[in-house]
């Protein structure tokens, strides 16, 4: 069972809201669920904290940004396939790298090292 703070974080929010968009359902099921509380969980180290990561070192080290998207979704697909996603989630795989490459490029510019 999801706490209040899982149901209403930013990342699980905006993933189920983007899941389903694309794939036209009302509910998820309970295997879904339960991969998109573990792949987005914001208070210990998830998937989606690492590949969040990885893309903002990527940007610091300014490489181009299709080449920051193909990483990011070879690594979303093994991460999919080491974790046994459900199909449902591992078709749409790229619009879940997409948004934490968008994400990643919204917090870049803020983060000022000196």
């Amino acid at each position: 069972m999801k706490s209040l703070y899982q149901k209403f974080s930013w990342p699980y929010s905006m993933y189920v809201y983007v899941f389903k968009q694309i794939t036209s359902c009302v509910e998820l099921t309970d295997e879904e669920i339960e991969f998109l509380e573990d792949f987005s969980d914001s208070r210990n180290s998830s998937s989606s904290k690492a590949l969040y990561s990885h893309a903002l070192f990527m940007m610091r080290r300014f490489y181009p940004l299709f080449i920051i998207r193909w990483v990011l979704q070879k690594k979303l697909k093994n991460m999919c396939i080491k974790e046994n996603a459900p199909k449902s989630i591992f078709s749409i795989h790229e619009e879940f790298a997409e948004i934490i490459l968008n994400d990643a490029m919204k917090h870049y510019g803020r983060s000022s090292s000196k």
